[in-house]
């Protein structure tokens, strides 16, 4: 398992087929170094084959490789970059010969994603190698690759930066996503004002609805005690003058006398006999009804089939057979060689065989469709008895049935029509009293109208308390609701601005001040942004010399996010009088143009013998 690099340098560089070095080349270097030679010479060459062997890629990154190999040369690079860090010498060996890569460390095969492992993505490795990278090739992606080691601030850590009334207000909130969860709160803060506006409307028309129910309540309550007075005065006329005890009586002797006489009646007729007779008549129509015809000559028939049908295949047999005769064929019965001396016997014989065949064929067809001529004319005799029986029956169960009502129709009822009309004229007098049809139908409507007035006066007072006491509640629960958001929101600008000061600290650098984000003061809304300047003054505005030194200080910051401590190549170096901003804690390599003069390294400064501990 390859294990993160904290700090390494570069003791020793050899180079092949690469760019301008298209024979070997060895390279060694010390802790500070002054690569020195004309322009073509290879100072450049230099920093791509580090760069090449430990990320793939030249010195600026990039897809493109082609233009690593050397010219007029096969295409066959190789890269040994001999480092040492806090466990000891390492050899790094990278070859592309013909558009395949293949690498080893220290003699074994490696992957660009153990490099990756050991030294950091390639963005981070040559933002901290290459000091011109971070802007001039990522530019706004540099952006993400700083929130990628930025270090996290726990929302712990930002609460105890603010006040305690702040600190109470965010309470039991998932502060992860602050920026998040504050637009969920705007938003439902905005939902609240929407709310209370739509209860003031409900309860302005609640209170004009009072005023109307108030004037209905007043037109009801006249109603309802003109109504109850014309009830009164025929409830009064009803019954005045009448014993209703002694109608009742009257009722009841009444209804005695009835029952007395319809007891002492004849008895109804005995039925018995006939009631058993409709059953069985019913039973015996249902079943002549429900059975079916059986086949008669079903089993003849399917004889006569396959017959036909077998004896047609030994037919079809013959007549092939026939057809293969010639000189030493088999008999298809015996399996016996036939000679040509009994070939013209034996085709008699098949033809004899057919004749006789198919005349018995011809015959069992005739059979067959007398048999099934037969098999339809006792179908036939079978369903017109079948109908006839089920006629006849139908016709017994009706003389039953008329039998039964006359016997019925022989016991006279008894008469008690001259009691049952005094009964409806008692019971008629009970219900009416003195009033007319007239009287009493409007009696009842007086008794309906009573009843719905009340029902709606009953309600309409309860029910307009008691909505307007709902809303009231629920407009208070809005305000306090928007009195709660109100101070969550200016929690959470208060918690998204410190966050992000505190983030900010982790961005200071001398001279460059970068800028990730931009937070709305007036709405604590936090909008994406990437600023990059260098004594106030925007990159592209710089001169070569500033941005080498503004990537300098990318360089160490991204070196203090990560803990590493890696080799820095600064080219160009000849136009930059002073480095004054930052000053590389690692391995420093400085490349100067020098008409005239082959390339060298000078090493100002030794390694140590031995590498310091990460930090």
């Amino acid at each position: 398992m390859m294990n993160s690099i904290q700090r390494f340098s570069i003791t020793r560089l050899r180079i092949s087929g690469f760019k301008n070095f298209a024979e070997p080349r060895c390279f060694e270097f010390g802790k500070a170094n002054a690569i020195v030679g004309h322009n073509r010479q290879g100072k450049t060459t230099i920093a791509d084959a580090i760069a090449f062997a430990i990320t793939g890629t030249g010195f600026f990154g990039g897809g493109r490789l082609d233009y690593l190999y050397a010219l007029d040369k096969p295409q066959d690079i190789m890269v040994e970059l001999v480092y040492v860090n806090d466990t000891g010498d390492h050899c790094l060996f990278r070859q592309r010969k013909n558009d395949k890569m293949s690498m080893f460390l220290d003699g074994v095969p490696i992957r660009q994603t153990d490099l990756d492992t050991m030294f950091g993505e390639k963005e981070l490795f040559l933002s901290m190698f290459n000091p011109q990278y971070f802007i001039t090739e990522l530019g706004t992606k540099g952006r993400d690759l700083l929130l990628r080691y930025l270090p996290p601030f726990a929302p712990a850590l930002v609460l105890e930066e603010l006040n305690e009334q702040f600190r109470d207000d965010l309470t039991d909130l998932n502060l992860e996503f602050a920026p998040a969860l504050l637009q969920s709160i705007r938003a439902k803060r905005r939902e609240c004002d929407e709310n209370q506006t739509h209860l003031e409307g409900r309860l302005l028309q609640l209170e004009q609805g009072q005023k109307e129910s108030a004037i209905q309540g007043e037109r009801l309550s006249a109603d309802l005690v003109e109504a109850t007075a014309m009830l009164a005065d025929l409830k009064e006329r009803q019954f005045a003058g009448l014993d209703l005890t002694n109608l009742q009586g009257q009722v009841t002797c009444l209804c005695q006398e009835i029952s007395v006489i319809e007891q002492t009646a004849k008895a109804p007729p005995d039925t018995t006999q006939v009631d058993a007779e409709i059953e069985s008549a019913i039973a015996a129509l249902e079943q002549r009804k429900a059975e079916q015809y059986t086949p008669q000559y079903a089993e003849a028939t399917k004889t006569e089939r396959l017959t036909v049908v077998l004896r047609s295949a030994e037919v079809d047999l013959y007549q092939r057979f026939s057809k293969q005769l010639d000189g030493n064929c088999l008999c298809p019965v015996c399996r016996q060689s036939i000679s040509a001396e009994f070939l013209p016997h034996t085709k008699a014989g098949c033809e004899n065989r057919m004749i006789a065949l198919q005349e018995e064929i011809a015959g069992r067809k005739v059979n067959l469709a007398e048999l099934q001529k037969l098999e339809k004319q006792s179908a036939g005799v079978f369903e017109q008895y079948r109908q006839q029986d089920i006629v006849a029956q139908e016709q017994k169960l009706s003389d039953l049935r008329s039998e039964r009502k006359q016997l019925f129709s022989a016991v006279p009822a008894p008469n008690t029509n001259a009691q049952r009309m005094q009964l409806a004229g008692l019971q008629h007098l009970i219900k009416m009293g003195n009033l007319s049809d007239a009287e009493f139908a409007e009696m009842g409507a007086l008794e309906q109208t009573q009843t719905r007035i009340e029902a709606q006066l009953s309600v309409l007072r309860p029910q307009s308390d008691s909505a307007k006491a709902d809303i009231e509640r629920q407009m208070q629960e809005s305000v306090d609701n928007s009195q709660r958001y109100d101070r969550q929101i200016a929690a959470l600008m208060a918690f998204i601005n410190k966050r992000y000061e505190l983030l900010f600290r982790e961005l200071t650098m001398n001279r460059v001040e970068i800028s990730l984000f931009d937070v709305v003061k007036s709405t604590g809304e936090v909008k994406d942004a990437f600023k990059f300047t260098y004594e106030g003054r925007p990159y592209h505005s710089l001169s070569a010399s500033e941005q080498t030194q503004a990537g300098l200080e990318v360089a160490l910051l991204m070196g203090k996010l990560t803990g590493k401590v890696y080799p820095v190549y600064i080219d160009n170096a000849e136009g930059i009088n002073q480095i004054d901003n930052a000053s590389p804690a690692g391995q420093v390599m400085m490349a100067y143009a020098e008409k005239g003069k082959a390339l060298a390294i000078d090493i100002l400064a030794p390694l140590f013998d031995t590498m310091p501990a990460a930090a």
